[in-house]
């Protein structure tokens, strides 16, 4: 970036490329940020626009600044017209899908529950059908790309993606990206929610499974073996927990939906909602232990990785200071002190997370090709 144009390319090419690839990432943006992030002259950004606005390639809208004084800019996107990117997250105990513009605009989104153990064909098959629900009543259906999430290790379970894939592809005859949902979440929350402002961040979502995603300069990490951020996997306990990975001691025995119940002596989310709120000592206990380890967890990471914000998702969110609270104090005592400290921030998107994920990695994928301009009528 910073204006460097690529080997065998004009200079003018090279920027408009770079232009179009930080729209297409990072959604709209006015022209004198566009200068910043791109280290070119205002009065160069402004030639490239106009160019490109008169070609259809961009449009324009004064929604989404984030300024709070002054005059609202106006903010260039690519052109919403051009077709939608759908998202797809086939978790644990649901369906989820969700449309976007090449704008980010989000155009809709469906729900739909299922079993946990429901065979992953038949969740492909729900999702195929919810999906053409969803463009059937969309104002601009023509689909350019679908990005799935899967619950799970995507490293472990390469049969499933590449069904999942195969059954995409063939139903809607466009590129398809699979991956981890709760990573997918992650970015998600980098794109459009709480996190949008961060260059770095971890992410860790609390729910049937405990899992997160690495943000690092802007981008998600994926690691050596597609396993960035699988913090609920992390050893916390010498006790002999057995996790669904293989190991013992994970986080997850300890700070994963069944696990907590489990401790807590309780049979779902509001019998421990209501446990917590009677003052039972056992609840009490349970949710304080998972906290506390979460919160170790997060801050090896962000020692590590020298990350200063976290953000913590998922359904367990709900038992509220029971849980952030001890989270929150070991996170602070087992990070290095520093002067800026370390800040824990709540997810924003909720359940449409995962699928909107797929959107953004679809987004942020620089080798799928996305048509510029409207389709001709």
């Amino acid at each position: 970036m910073h204006g460097r144009p690529r080997a065998g390319t004009s200079r003018r090419d090279a920027h408009e490329a770079q232009l179009l690839a930080h729209l297409r990432a990072h959604g709209a943006t006015d022209r004198a940020d566009l200068a910043d992030a791109l280290g070119l002259s205002r009065a160069t950004v402004s030639t490239l626009t106009r160019d490109l606005l008169a070609a259809g390639a961009l449009g324009v809208t004064s929604s989404g600044s984030r300024r709070r004084t002054g005059r609202r800019p106006e903010l260039l996107t690519l052109n919403p017209r051009a077709g939608v990117l759908v998202g797809i997250d086939l978790g644990h105990t649901h369906v989820t899908v969700a449309a976007a513009d090449a704008a980010h605009v989000i155009v809709g989104t469906r729900t739909r529950p299922c079993a946990a153990a429901t065979p992953w064909d038949e969740r492909a098959r729900t999702a195929i059908a919810m999906v053409r629900a969803l463009l059937s009543s969309a104002d601009r259906p023509r689909l350019l790309g679908i990005g799935a999430g899967i619950a799970g290790s995507i490293d472990h379970r390469d049969n499933v993606v590449a069904d999942t894939r195969t059954r995409l592809e063939t139903a809607f005859s466009v590129p398809v990206l699979v991956d981890n949902n709760t990573r997918l979440a992650g970015l998600a929350e980098h794109v459009w929610g709480v996190a949008r402002d961060l260059r770095d961040a971890i992410y860790l979502r609390l729910a049937a499974g405990v899992g997160g995603a690495i943000i690092l300069d802007g981008g998600m990490r994926l690691g050596a073996r597609n396993l960035a951020g699988e913090l609920g996997h992390v050893s916390v306990t010498d006790e002999p927990l057995a996790c669904r990975c293989g190991k013992r001691g994970c986080l997850e025995t300890v700070a994963g939906r069944g696990a907590l119940l489990n401790a807590a002596g309780t049979e779902s989310l509001d019998q421990l909602t209501d446990a917590l709120t009677a003052g039972d000592e056992r609840a009490v206990a349970a949710v304080a232990r998972a906290g506390a380890a979460t919160g170790r967890v997060l801050a090896g990471a962000c020692t590590t990785l020298d990350v200063t914000d976290v953000v913590v998702a998922g359904e367990l969110t709900v038992l509220g200071e029971v849980l952030l609270g001890p989270l929150r104090a070991a996170l602070t005592e087992h990070s290095l002190p520093t002067g800026t400290g370390t800040r824990l921030h709540l997810a924003q998107l909720g359940q449409p997370a995962g699928a909107l994920g797929g959107i953004g990695a679809l987004l942020r994928e620089e080798t799928l090709p996305l048509p510029l301009t409207a389709a001709a009528s």
